[in-house]
């Protein structure tokens, strides 16, 4: 090996090291500048008190589109009011950018991702939106089902729903004020359930509807009394309904 070719394999050794000895500058420098981002983050939102503070989180995916959404103000950031109504909730959004599942605070009923309004205002829900739970939607991001409790009406309640009309198909129900407690299984298209089977009252009764919403069949178990089957046709049904 000549002096020359020596000089140039030292140069080049140097120049590695040099090269190696940058990079761990810069990612120190780096560590250095993230740890004091987070330490200003902290410092600024938790108040020193430990706690991280903030009002709203959105998390992507790799490819960039909103996953998670994390508190009203990052939901109304990439939906709209009119599409969601309002909610303080964790959202998981579908690859479609729908609703997929809500954590918290139960958004206004939804169907194919739009609200459903009447006379241009968003429906509610009974109990002024003091709704909280679990809700889950489907592929197209309509309500599909769900539990929660609705603090308003005081009533715990466990629901699965058809796609279209949005209405409840199967409900497990405790209502505080009625005393009701039981399953419900609704029509597709009805004025009232088709099949009832609950409590109230010390009494436990099985009711039948037809998609009119009238009273065809029943049996009622009440007190120490024998049990009483019923059955009618619509127009005796119709005769005894009450107003």
């Amino acid at each position: 090996m000549t002096a020359n070719t020596a000089d140039r394999h030292a140069t080049l050794e140097t120049l590695q090291r040099q090269v190696a000895w940058s990079r761990g500058i810069a990612i120190l420098a780096l560590l250095g500048v993230f740890a004091l981002a987070v330490a200003w983050f902290v410092t600024a939102h938790g108040k020193r008190d430990g706690i991280l503070h903030t009002q709203g989180i959105v998390v992507t995916d790799a490819q960039g589109h909103d996953r998670i959404l994390i508190g009203a103000p990052a939901i109304a950031t990439v939906k709209s009011t009119s599409e969601y109504g309002h909610t303080n909730s964790i959202v998981f959004l579908n690859q479609n950018g729908a609703y997929h599942l809500a954590l918290g605070q139960t958004p206004a009923p939804v169907v194919n991702g739009k609200a459903l309004a009447h006379n241009g205002k968003a429906l509610k829900r009974i109990g002024n939106d003091d709704y909280y739970g679990v809700t889950l939607y489907d592929t197209h991001g309509s309500e599909r089902g769900g539990m929660g409790f609705i603090g308003g009406a005081n009533r715990a309640v466990v629901a699965l729903d058809r796609p279209w009309p949005s209405a409840d198909a199967i409900g497990l129900i405790v209502d505080d004020k009625s005393g009701f407690a039981g399953l419900l299984v609704n029509y597709a298209k009805g004025k009232d359930s088709a099949f009832e089977l609950g409590t109230r009252d010390g009494a436990i009764s099985v009711t039948l509807h037809d998609p009119q919403g009238l009273e065809r069949a029943g049996l009622k178990i009440d007190g120490p009394a024998q049990p009483a089957w019923h059955f009618s046709d619509a127009a005796t049904a119709a005769a005894v309904k009450p107003d």
